[in-house]
């Protein structure tokens, strides 16, 4: 009787030790079933795409060559694949009959650029002509740049302020020369802080005395831009950040590609000349040595 006693005592303490584990697995596996159900009825019907890693992506499967990298993927994945770029998904066409789809039947869906940190700061909240989303607002903004900026008219009507600048600009590298001085083109091209640049342009323009029914051929674009806004001529309301996001759409377009053309017209002049090329190079190293020695 005693051994059948110990016998029953031995076996539910055996019996309570492995129940416990099995009620934990099979809640674990309940838990992560439903889990699985939940997210997968709410997951958006995406292109295949390759097993990804945390935090990097799909960064891993590019070569020193990506576009053979993706080449070679899409080979497995088909013409259209999701890639992650670190936590930005992409979407990848790797045939002409699908960017074709894209470029071309689809073309409204894949026309907006997408918007970031930067692009939602420097362009206060997207609102310029570059990163704005496409409809109305889009389609006015751009009729505005192209009618009252862009045009032959309105070029040509500036061509006194440009040849004022390009000569204003060549007497400061002539002085410089004279004195024997290295030229650093960022500052000859440095700019004063965007945001205070644009709202002392606008200011001006609005405390300017200036009579827009007898000089209409002397307004500029800012006071164009200025005369929508007060007249509401638009079906949108024109903010006062919209009008700084439209300038710097088009002070950018106009100036930071203009400036990086003549920096390097100016750097294959001087490599072109044997002399010049030598001594930039001697400079180029000390400046570098002299930085990386600190």
């Amino acid at each position: 009787m005693a051994i059948l006693l110990l016998f029953q005592q031995s076996w539910q303490e055996k019996y309570k030790i492995t129940f416990i584990p099995l009620l934990l697995l099979l809640f674990l596996f309940s838990f992560l079933y439903v889990f699985k159900c939940i997210r997968s009825s709410g997951k958006p019907n995406l292109p295949p795409s390759p097993p990804k890693l945390p935090i990097i992506g799909n960064l891993h499967q590019l070569g020193s060559l990506p576009h053979r990298s993706l080449q070679a993927l899409s080979q497995k994945y088909g013409p259209v694949m999701f890639f992650y770029f670190c936590h930005a998904p992409t979407l990848v066409v790797s045939s002409a009959d699908m960017a074709r789809e894209m470029m071309k039947t689809h073309d409204i869906v894949f026309s907006n650029r997408p918007k970031t940190t930067a692009t939602n700061s420097l362009f206060y909240g997207c609102t310029d002509l570059s990163f704005s989303s496409y409809g109305e607002y889009w389609r006015q903004v751009r009729k505005i740049c192209v009618l009252e900026l862009l045009s032959l008219k309105r070029v040509q009507s500036f061509q006194y302020t440009r040849e004022e600048e390009v000569s204003i600009l060549i007497n400061k590298v002539r002085a410089l020369c004279l004195k024997g001085v290295s030229i650093n083109l960022r500052q000859v091209f440095r700019t004063t802080k965007k945001d205070a640049f644009l709202d002392q342009v606008v200011e001006e323009h609005k405390t300017m005395k200036q009579d827009d029914d007898e000089n209409p051929d002397k307004k500029d674009f800012v006071d164009i831009l200025l005369q929508l806004q007060k007249n509401s001529m638009l079906d949108f309301e024109l903010s006062h950040d919209n009008l700084k996001a439209i300038l710097m759409d088009m002070f950018v377009g106009g100036s930071d590609t203009t400036s990086t053309t003549l920096e390097w017209v100016i750097l294959m002049h001087i490599q072109s000349l044997p002399k010049l090329s030598s001594l930039s190079s001697c400079v180029l190293e000390s400046v570098v040595f002299s930085y990386l020695s600190k």
